[in-house]
């Protein structure tokens, strides 16, 4: 593995200790941002490293004693990253209105952390509505007064334009290498580590970070003899899972990830008012089960892209307990069915290491292809 995508691998490998050597190193305060679509720009204008970490590979242990059974993994392992400890000199952190199990574990989490910061941003779940881009514009000029009460930390329209700029450079510099990803250059361990690092680093150091690796990936030759399969879901999955897609022979071309393609596009207008703009990028995401948009069809989106890929199937991999994935699951995999794509669903617990039956159905999938 070239040493550049190598180093890539191993920050990505435990988020938490890399989110601290840099915090350490650059001084900056970090700020947790629990997934999904909150808008990174704000925090990094006002200083902080925005942190956005998609849960942990710890399974259910002291977060049992206030978390029902039935909360998807990547909340419970940021529930207890920080009661182990893991997010210790974090600030605060930052609850987007993701989901219900989102919304709901905000104020379980002050209790938790007293000491933290705790905001949040009310995003409309019905962003064709009238007035959807002036409410989120609102939300988040309510977000950035009650963190400067709460810090003292403040940012104008220059920072933010700064930072909405970097925010677009290093959105082009995640996009090249997941085509790079998708040309076989790098394995599916390594594409995580784009998806991880690009949501964790400072916008600046993942620019340096992803300069490096590309310029090394493209040294490499390309593997080519693996099945073309696009991933669509929230997560690839923990490790040992991420690593069957290379074991088996499975080439993720593209991928519909919320910790992917859903949080790198689109950018960001540069021009006019920073916050009216960030807005405005909300409401031209692409298509995912946590947003309604009645003039957009999610199925007929996939279809698409799954074609533009030329991927042979559609690999679901969904988070256990994960409901908007859920509901939008029989209605995603009827129209590949009914378009001739085929698909199998993998259900992702992200605290455990267990993989036989994920082995068995995933390889029985490529196998058919």
């Amino acid at each position: 593995m070239s040493e550049q995508i190598q180093r890539m691998v191993e920050l990505a490998a435990d988020p938490a200790a890399t989110l601290a050597d840099y915090r350490k190193s650059s001084g900056r305060p970090a700020m947790l941002i629990v997934p999904l679509y909150f808008p990174r720009e704000v925090l990094d204008a006002a200083g902080f490293i925005p942190a956005e970490i998609w849960g942990a590979a710890l399974p259910l242990d002291e977060s049992g004693a206030f978390l029902q059974p039935t909360i998807c993994s990547l909340m419970v392992g940021l529930f207890e990253l920080g009661l182990s400890g893991g997010l210790e000199g974090v600030s605060g952190a930052v609850f987007p209105s993701t989901c219900d199990t989102v919304q709901n574990s905000e104020s379980i989490w002050a209790s938790r952390f007293p000491k933290m910061f705790v905001g949040h941003v009310v995003m409309p779940k019905i962003t064709s509505a009238t007035g959807a881009g002036e409410f989120i514009a609102a939300q988040i000029r309510e977000f950035i007064a009650a963190l400067h009460k709460a810090t003292g930390a403040t940012l104008d329209d220059e920072s933010l334009a700064r930072s909405i700029a970097l925010g677009n450079t290093a959105r082009a510099a995640a996009r090249g290498l997941l085509d790079l990803a998708g040309r076989g250059l790098l394995s599916a361990t390594e594409r995580n580590a784009v998806y991880v690092l690009y949501n964790l680093l400072p916008f600046d150091a993942f620019i340096e970070l992803a300069a490096a690796a590309a310029a090394q990936a493209e040294q490499r030759s390309p593997a080519l003899d693996a099945k073309p399969v696009l991933v669509s879901g929230m997560v690839l999955g923990p490790r040992p899972v991420i690593a069957l897609y290379d074991e088996l022979g499975a080439r993720i071309v593209d991928d519909d990830l919320g910790i992917g393609r859903r949080s790198i596009d689109p950018d960001v207008d540069q021009n006019g008012d920073p916050i009216v703009a960030l807005a405005a990028r909300q409401l031209g995401r692409r298509a995912c089960c946590t947003i309604h948009d009645s003039q957009r069809d999610r199925a007929a989106e996939l279809v698409e892209q799954t074609k533009a890929c030329a991927a042979e199937g559609v690999i679901f991999s969904r988070l256990k307990f994960c409901d908007p994935e859920a509901f939008d699951y029989p209605w995603l995999s009827g129209a590949l069915k009914e378009a001739g794509v085929p698909s199998t669903l993998l259900e992702i617990d992200l605290g455990s290491d267990a993989i036989e039956a994920t082995t068995t159905r995933m390889q029985a999938f490529l196998e058919s292809l």
